[in-house]
C-alpha cells in the first residue's frame, strides 16, 4: 500500500470515527433531553407548576421542546384555576342552600353533603363522608326512596319521613347523574325541611274547623228558636219572649266570637310590635278598670274580687290592651269557679334569670283547677279542658290566646299554675318601666 493510499484510508477513519462519536453524542444527548422532558412533563402531571426545563437545547430539533413545556404549564396552572374558583363557588352555594344536598356513589357512599343536610342527619361531613348512608343514621324512608331512585334511574321526588328527635318532614329529590355512555356513577339528592309548613297546614286546618265549629253552634240555636218562633202562636208572649233571649245570648256570643277572631287576627300581623304604642303607665288603674266592667257579673255569682296591686307600680305598656288581657283572665276566673267564692289581682315586680325587670300581672281564683296533662295547651286558640263547661259558660275559646298575643307584642309572656281542685293562677309578665339593674 502506497502512502497516499494510506493516508487516506486513515483520514476516511478518522472521519468515520468522529461522525460515530458525533452520532452518539447526540444521541446520548437527544436522549437525556427525552428523559428531562419526560421528567417535566410527569411533574407537571401530579400538580407541580414551578417547573422549568433545564438545558433545552438552543438550537435543533429539540429547541422547540422548552418553549411547548412552559405552554403547558401555564395552560395548567390556569385551567387548575379555574378548577379552584368553580369548587370554591359550588361549596359557597352548597353552604348557602336551606335544604339539605348530598352526593353519592353507585354503592349509596356519601361523597359529600352541605350544611343543612349535616343538621338534619346531625352528623358532620367529616364522619359521614365515605359511610354508606344506611350506617349513618336510622332513617328507612330515606334508604328506600334512594335505592328506588338508583333503581329508576330518573328523577324521584317524595315526601318522607326523618326519625330523630325532634322528627322531621322533607321533600325529598333524587336525580341521577350519569356518564355520556348513560351509566348512572353517582346520585344527587336534595332534602328540602317541611316539617313547619306541614305544621301551620296542620293549624290552619285545625283553626278552621274549630271556627266552624264554634260558629255553627250560635247559628243553628238561633236558626231553630227563629223557625220555632215562626210556628208558634204569637199570643204567647212569655214564651216569644223567652226564645228571643236566647236568640240575643247566642247573636251576642257569635259576636264575640268574631270580634275576638278579629283581635287575634289584628294582633298575630308580622307588623303588630312595630304598630304598638306603649308608655309608662301605673298598673292599678288599668286593674281596676277591668273590675268595674266585670263587677256586675262578679255580683251576680255572689263573688268577691280582692285587690292586691300596690299603688307607683308602672310598666311599659299599651293599656287598652293590658286592659283587655286582665279582662280576659278575670271574665275566665268568674266565670268557670263556683258561686261564692274569692278572685284575687295582684302584682308585684320580678327580676328574670336574665336580669331584665318585670311586672308581674297574676289572677288567682278557687277554682276547680286544671290538669297537668292541658297546661301546656290552655293558650291556644279554641282549645278547652271542659268542652260542654265551657260552652255552657259562654266562653269564645280565644280570650287565652288573645291574653298570650298581647304578652308576646309587649316582649312579655304568659304562664299558668294550677291543680285539680285547688284553683289556679295564671301570670302575665310585662316589662317594667323602669331602668333595670346592671
Amino acid at each position: 500500500m502506497n502512502p497516499t493510499m494510506a493516508a487516506t484510508l486513515i483520514g476516511a477513519g478518522g472521519a468515520a470515527l468522529g461522525a460515530l462519536l458525533a452520532y452518539l453524542a447526540a444521541r446520548r444527548r437527544g436522549r437525556v433531553m427525552a428523559s428531562r422532558a419526560a421528567d417535566a412533563l410527569g411533574a407537571i402531571a401530579s400538580g407541580r407548576r414551578d417547573i422549568q426545563p433545564e438545558g433545552a437545547p438552543v438550537e435543533g430539533p429539540l429547541a422547540e421542546f422548552a418553549p411547548v413545556l412552559d405552554a403547558v404549564r401555564v395552560r395548567l396552572a390556569a385551567l387548575e384555576a379555574r378548577v379552584d374558583a368553580l369548587l370554591n363557588e359550588q361549596r359557597s352555594i352548597l353552604r348557602a342552600i336551606d335544604g339539605g344536598v348530598l352526593m353519592l356513589d353507585t354503592e349509596q357512599r356519601i361523597l359529600s353533603m352541605n350544611r343543612a343536610a349535616e343538621w338534619m342527619l346531625a352528623l358532620p361531613e367529616s364522619q359521614a363522608r365515605g359511610r354508606l348512608l344506611q350506617e349513618v343514621g336510622r332513617h328507612a324512608d330515606l334508604n328506600r326512596f334512594v335505592a328506588d331512585a338508583f333503581a329508576s334511574g330518573d328523577r324521584e321526588a317524595a315526601e318522607i319521613v326523618l326519625k330523630g328527635d325532634p322528627e322531621r318532614r322533607v321533600r325529598a329529590t333524587a336525580v341521577q347523574m350519569s356518564e355520556r355512555s348513560g351509566r348512572g356513577v353517582a346520585l344527587l339528592l336534595v332534602l328540602n325541611d317541611i316539617t313547619q309548613l306541614r305544621r301551620l297546614e296542620s293549624v290552619r286546618t285545625d283553626f278552621a274547623a274549630n271556627v266552624s265549629h264554634e260558629l255553627r253552634t250560635p247559628i243553628t240555636n238561633i236558626k231553630g228558636y227563629i223557625e220555632t218562633l215562626l210556628e208558634s202562636p204569637l199570643d204567647d208572649r212569655e214564651q216569644a219572649t223567652a226564645f228571643l233571649k236566647t236568640v240575643q245570648r247566642n247573636a251576642d256570643r257569635l259576636g264575640a266570637i268574631v270580634e275576638d277572631m278579629l283581635m287575634l287576627t289584628q294582633l298575630e300581623r308580622p307588623d303588630s310590635t312595630e304598630h304598638l304604642q306603649t308608655e309608662p303607665c301605673a298598673v292599678r288603674p288599668v286593674v281596676e278598670a277591668a273590675e268595674q266592667e266585670l263587677e256586675a257579673e262578679a255580683r251576680a255569682k255572689s263573688m268577691t274580687v280582692l285587690s292586691e296591686v300596690p299603688d307607683g307600680l308602672n310598666a311599659d305598656i299599651n293599656p287598652q290592651l293590658v286592659q283587655m288581657a286582665v279582662n280576659n283572665l278575670l271574665a275566665n276566673a268568674i266565670r268557670y269557679s263556683p258561686a261564692g267564692r274569692r278572685i284575687w289581682i295582684g302584682a308585684a315586680r320580678i327580676k328574670a334569670d336574665d336580669g331584665r325587670a318585670f311586672v308581674d300581672l297574676f289572677v288567682r281564683d278557687e277554682g276547680p283547677g286544671i290538669a297537668p296533662e292541658h297546661l301546656a295547651r290552655v293558650f291556644e286558640r279554641f282549645y278547652r279542658v271542659d268542652k260542654a263547661r265551657s260552652r255552657a259558660q259562654g266562653g269564645t275559646g280565644l280570650g287565652l290566646a288573645i291574653v298570650k298575643h298581647i304578652a308576646h307584642l309587649h316582649g312579655g309572656r304568659v304562664d299558668v299554675e294550677s291543680e285539680p281542685g285547688r284553683g289556679s293562677v295564671f301570670r302575665l309578665l310585662l316589662p317594667d318601666s323602669e331602668p333595670t339593674e346592671r
